[in-house]
């Protein structure tokens, strides 16, 4: 075995078996273009998501309704938007941590996905901290996995998706007000 293969992933992994897992969506896309093509794997092997949409932009109706519009191209149907600032998480990160732990006390996900503490956007870097302070007071055993949107991350595991990327795509197209500023 090449020593490199101890520090860099080139083989896929098959950890998409958990039967819970959660999502945590710093705002309305980042659930499809970081982790979405993973998600739906999980879904296609029988898993149940739920995802969370933590902030709410100046026009959240728009963006909500392209997530759920999302979570029906990949397959799931819990979605819910807990209203925070975009781009004034960092102001809340306490009561986000309580409310994330919360959250998983009552669904008991075996997976949770979470921004990376990489992201540039001050929004992901505080849905990612809010998360492990929320992880470090959860009593259950699960796994965490980060997810890239703005900045790329150094991966640990990868994941083929190239079976449900046709619906990834699907997916992403529901942004459309996204789309308009960045294709």
């Amino acid at each position: 075995m090449n020593i490199e293969e101890y520090t860099v992933p080139y083989k896929c992994t098959e950890f998409m078996h958990e039967k819970n897992i959660l999502v945590i969506a710093p705002h309305s896309d980042d659930e499809i273009f970081g982790c979405g093509g993973t998600v739906a794997k999980a879904l296609a092997g029988g898993s149940h998501v739920k995802v969370v949409v933590v902030s709410k932009s100046f026009n959240s109706q728009e963006r909500e309704d392209e997530s759920l519009c999302a979570a029906s191209a990949l397959g799931y149907k819990e979605v819910e938007f807990w209203g925070f600032a975009d781009g004034e998480v960092f102001s809340q990160k306490e009561k986000l941590s309580l409310d994330i732990l919360q959250y998983m006390e009552v669904f008991k996900p075996d997976l949770i996905f979470i921004p990376s503490i990489w992201e540039m956007h001050r929004d992901h870097i505080d849905c990612c901290v809010a998360s492990v302070e929320a992880l470090k007071s959860y009593s259950a055993n699960i796994k965490v996995a980060m997810y890239e949107v703005g900045v790329p991350l150094y991966p640990t595991d990868l994941v083929d998706v190239s079976e449900v990327y046709g619906i990834k795509k699907k997916a992403m197209k529901c942004f459309v007000s996204q789309q308009k500023t960045q294709n």
